[in-house]
């Protein structure tokens, strides 16, 4: 976030420009169900069954959970939804508790520990303090009912946000049910030295809680670091690679840029390390992540067919980047030691005129390409 996009987000929560609210019935549940079927449904293809309020998270099983929303003041619209689930009540559905890490939470810990299941803003709230007050105000309530974790999955692209808010990695990053990677992260209310140490936004709303003496989850993390030490996501920033000369893997889409323009479209990517079997993008997801591969081969998969292959220097996900459609093909890591460079939509979003003429040339090349090997 650049210092305008901050100084705007300081603003409008000192104005009170948004506001949120526990979402009960009536008109909130109505704005509410709209926009996940908005965000989950037609931007992400990721609801399950109709229900927009079911979550892969419960396995098929209905648990109690809660639900917030927040509204633009200026206007009345609801912009973003989040919903929790106590953990307690996850813990029958393996999945869950895996894609969350919570085997790696202690049964003390895990009764004050929610599950924040979808966190959803529309396009327009996603750079602004929405998301930020939506989240505040359920910590809030959940800390007045005794719950002092929350416990998220963070796409790579959104690892940094959560860590600025004071959240910590609990597991390296795993293959997700939508394709795509998550990363395990907990959010200790309890641990004011670290949310002060990182300047969480969130470290006001807990200086004034009581945690009391029994709460478990200091003693528990201090543990937890003595044995795990530190927590090696698999997500990096990108650095070139020693070997990669005068042509990086990027180059197909960088060629034709000044150095200056490489930066501009490089700033903010990552490195993903991918396991044989990985399914990096799923067939019919909405997500419009770009990527190359670094390294290895990568299989586009299609009702369970192999249908082609991609390997170092190989753009993926550049149909349903440029259309907006859903993925055509699961993509799935295939041989060890695959590595993916994922480029930031913000830094793509973000690119000078000139070099988003010469980016999308690229790009459209390598369409061409790629529907010449089909047909060939």
């Amino acid at each position: 976030m650049n210092l305008l996009q901050t100084l705007r987000g300081q603003w409008d929560v000192m104005t009170g420009r948004y506001a949120a609210a526990p979402i009960g019935g009536g008109a909130d549940l109505d704005d509410g169900s709209a926009l996940l079927r908005a965000v989950r449904g037609e931007e992400l293809h990721r609801i399950v069954g109709d229900d927009p309020w079911a979550s892969p998270a419960f396995g098929g099983t209905t648990p109690p959970t809660r639900a917030w929303g927040v509204r633009d003041r200026q206007g009345g619209r609801m912009v973003g939804v989040l919903q929790t689930t106590e953990a307690r009540h996850l813990l029958g559905v393996a999945a869950t508790v895996g894609a969350y890490a919570l085997d790696r939470l202690s049964p003390a810990v895990l009764e004050r520990t929610v599950v924040v299941t979808f966190f959803a803003l529309l396009p327009e709230a996603r750079k602004t303090a929405a998301g930020l007050v939506l989240l505040a105000e359920s910590l809030r309530l959940h800390l007045q009912d005794g719950a002092s974790v929350a416990s998220f999955i963070a796409e790579p692209a959104l690892l940094q946000r959560y860590l600025r808010l004071g959240a910590r990695p609990l597991a390296p990053m795993r293959a997700s049910a939508y394709g795509g990677y998550r990363i395990p992260l907990v959010l200790l209310a309890a641990d004011r030295a670290h949310l002060e140490a990182v300047h969480s936004p969130l470290r006001l709303l807990v200086k004034a809680g009581d945690f009391g003496d029994d709460d478990p989850t200091l003693p528990w993390w201090r543990d937890f670091e003595r044995r795990h030490g530190r927590i090696d996501t698999g997500v990096a920033a990108y650095q070139p690679a020693a070997d990669e000369g005068e042509r990086p893997v990027h180059a197909l889409l960088s060629r034709g840029l000044s150095d200056a323009e490489v930066q501009a479209l490089l700033a903010g990517s990552l490195t993903l390390d991918s396991a044989v079997g990985d399914r990096i993008l799923a067939q019919g997801d909405g997500g419009r992540l770009l990527g190359v591969v670094a390294a290895g081969v990568v299989h586009a998969v299609i009702n369970g067919r192999v249908v082609g292959a991609m390997g170092p220097g190989e753009p993926f996900g550049e149909i349903a980047f440029v259309t907006g459609e859903p993925r055509s093909a699961d993509l799935v890591a295939a041989v060890p030691g695959t590595r993916l460079l994922q480029f930031s939509p913000a830094a793509l979003a973000a690119l000078p005129p000139a070099a988003a003429l010469v980016f999308w040339r690229n790009l459209a090349w390598c369409l061409a390409q790629r529907l010449k090997q089909r047909t060939a």
